[in-house]
């Protein structure tokens, strides 16, 4: 069958198409989505990438403020953990501040304030010279630790020592 010179040149055309349309789908359309997948992951992971790179940038102040906060975790998962955790901070405090531990006894039933935390009471009865129950309650009031003394009583014991009696009632709040 012969063509003429026409007949030649649209069929070289058409399947010069047809070639093309092949190529273009079967070798050049799976390297493009594979590709564009590539370029995909590649973005996430730049994503990622910034995102580790500014915890990282903010790592000395995370610490920082995990230092803060580790008192708060100390304190432990239960109210009987925390309580214990408590009446030992206020024991090396006492110890710190020289001053003598007569009796600490927590009190049973707990104040719940909100849902998310409650408020427990100690009391307390020291001894000991007016700068150390001074320097105790300074350091109580601004431990780490969320303590409040709320009612405090003072009792001479000897004028000639200095030497005083507190009664005291030590909030601190612990949360659920």
């Amino acid at each position: 069958m012969k063509l003429n010179k026409r007949e030649k040149t649209l069929a070289i055309v058409f399947g010069s198409f047809i070639f093309l349309f092949l190529l273009q789908r079967l070798a050049l359309l799976p390297f493009t989505e594979k590709l564009e997948i590539l370029n995909t992951q590649i973005e996430s992971t730049e994503t990622k990438l910034e995102r580790l790179l500014y915890i990282d940038s903010q790592k000395e102040s995370i610490a920082a403020t995990f230092s803060d906060m580790r008192s708060f975790i100390e304190i432990g998962k239960t109210e009987e953990d925390a309580l214990s955790v408590i009446m030992k901070k206020i024991e090396e405090i006492a110890k710190e501040c020289r001053i003598g531990l007569l009796n600490m006894k927590p009190d049973t039933t707990g104040e719940k304030i909100k849902e998310t935390y409650s408020a427990r009471k100690i009391e307390i009865d020291i001894e000991g010279g007016q700068r150390e129950i001074a320097k105790f309650l300074y350091k109580i009031e601004n431990s780490n630790y969320p303590l409040s003394v709320t009612k405090l009583d003072f009792k001479i014991k000897d004028r000639d020592k200095s030497l005083m009696e507190a009664d005291m009632d030590v909030y601190f709040i612990y949360f659920l």
